[in-house]
């Protein structure tokens, strides 16, 4: 079954290139195409990964890996589609971490319009197997989420959202969780080629272990800069507070509700090559904080990759 799947981001590459290629070059004439079928992305990813600590213990161990991967997407009309579909397929592979060698899948179908100037509608539906959890544990995902984005002038834009999620734990199915969120985001230019980016979400997680329950309040901030005409800089900071309502932890002789703390400031550079090529550099540094001294960890992670765009 494995080796099946593993086959799969290869024949849906080829199939949809040979198929979709058609079907571009019959509307590259024809810049109002109506509905239909229409592949608006076809790329190859490759990436280098180094990890501190793979699996966000107390005692790190770290790790070298890498991945590769494809990604398509296919639409109703060339511009401003009402139906996308995307899906992403990738091996990930690690010198001594077995446990996280694994054949990766995402599919979202997304359904959005703009009925009016400055209003967009989507919502999608997402599938997302073998992931890595917060915590470092393999889970299968699916995700339902509408929202509504208001956009201003020049690049100012406001987006509120909710979603659904169930998640389900590969090695422990005794811990699914049923997941509701709802988050507000917004972005607005500040000079040439930058902007600034605020975020927050506020979910609630019902698990099918009591003890594993919590509610996590999520805060992001982002920068994004252009660096001359081939260079962009993301800087961004994060942080995450969970409270769990069923997990007691011994602190000083009394029982109290655990509760994590993470800080994780992250880096991005992206240098455009020519043909639509990109070279990615992503730095990550993540510490997590508990009233649990055995769920406290450090951690970098870094990754290297090339992007490889097949359709422009």
């Amino acid at each position: 079954m494995s080796s099946r799947f593993a086959m799969l981001p290869a024949a849906v590459l080829a199939l949809v290139f040979l198929g979709g290629t058609g079907t571009a070059n019959a509307a590259s004439g024809d810049e109002k195409s109506g509905f239909g079928l229409h592949l608006g992305l076809l790329r190859l990813d490759a990436s280098s990964i180094y990890d501190s600590n793979i699996d966000h213990e107390v005692v790190p161990r770290e790790d070298y890996g890498m991945e590769v991967g494809g990604e398509i997407r296919l639409q109703s009309q060339r511009r401003n589609p009402l139906i996308r579909l995307d899906y992403r397929g990738g091996v990930e592979r690690y010198a001594n971490s077995h446990r996280w060698d694994r054949v990766k899948h995402r599919a979202r179908a997304t359904l959005g319009g703009e009925p009016a100037d400055g209003l967009d509608l989507e919502t999608y539906g997402e599938l997302n197997t073998r992931t890595a959890s917060e915590d470092r544990e393999l889970v299968n995902q699916y995700t339902v989420s509408p929202g509504i984005s208001l956009s201003g002038g020049g690049s100012r834009r406001i987006r509120v959202n909710g979603a659904f999620r169930w998640k389900q734990y590969v090695d422990d199915p005794g811990r699914d969780e049923s997941i509701w969120y709802a988050g507000t985001e917004a972005r607005t230019g500040l000079w040439r080629g930058g902007s600034v980016e605020a975020r927050y979400r506020y979910e609630t997680a019902d698990s099918e272990d009591p003890q594993q329950s919590y509610i996590r309040h999520r805060i992001e901030g982002r920068l994004d800069q252009e660096l001359g005409g081939r260079n962009r800089i993301r800087l961004g900071l994060e942080r995450r507070i969970r409270r769990y309502s069923g997990d007691l932890v011994d602190l000083n002789g009394y029982e109290v509700l655990r509760e994590d703390r993470r800080w994780t400031p992250f880096l991005r550079f992206t240098h455009y090559l020519g043909a639509g090529q990109q070279i990615v550099l992503d730095y990550e540094y993540q510490n997590r904080e508990s009233n649990d001294p055995d769920k406290e960890f450090q951690a970098q992670r870094v990754s290297l990759a090339l992007r490889w765009p097949l359709l422009r």
